[in-house]
């Protein structure tokens, strides 16, 4: 229970300050991702079973976050409604494929510290910080593409119509 009810209030706090424009979502993800890896290093080096289970509760916590924080940016990233429906197959395919992988990864013969483990959890999540990170330089640039195309249209549609009403004045 204290696992799932600190991923929810810091899903809510997270989701409060997406909202309130104070972090970007891309951004917040990575942070999530960070805390977690912390967390995961300290559960390789502490053998103190209060500290294990509280850092092993946050780094639950972070990782239940992270699927609807980038939900509304996975959907802005794909364009169109093929590409749409693709990210999101993709996405669920690799949220069943942390089911599949996850009991193989934590076996008992690795208890009970489970330092292979944890270090196994860190190693996916460095690769899921490398995905987060490329995919939010990606989109960033699109965005930035498409912002300077529409500008440059507004430019050339207020260029035409000043120059329609200096046609007019003829």
């Amino acid at each position: 229970m204290p696992t799932y009810a600190f991923g929810c209030a810091c899903l809510v706090l997270i989701g409060w300050l997406i909202h309130t424009k104070r972090i970007v979502s891309w951004a917040a993800a990575i942070t999530l991702e960070l805390v977690a890896c912390v967390c995961y290093i300290i559960l390789i080096t502490v053998r103190t079973a209060i500290v294990r289970y509280i850092f092993l509760t946050i780094a639950v916590g972070c990782s239940i976050s992270i699927y609807p924080i980038l939900w509304p940016e996975r959907i802005r990233a794909a364009r169109g409604t093929t590409a749409t429906g693709l990210a999101i197959g993709i996405t669920n395919a690799a949220a069943q494929l942390s089911g599949i992988v996850g009991p193989k990864v934590y076996l008992a013969e690795y208890g009970p510290m489970y330092r292979v483990s944890f270090a196994a959890s860190i190693g996916v999540l460095a690769s899921a910080i490398a995905s987060i990170g490329a995919t939010w330089w990606i989109v960033r640039k699109r965005d930035i593409a498409d912002r300077n195309a529409a500008s440059g249209t507004q430019a050339g549609a207020v260029s035409l119509a000043s120059s329609e009403s200096d046609v007019a004045k003829v």
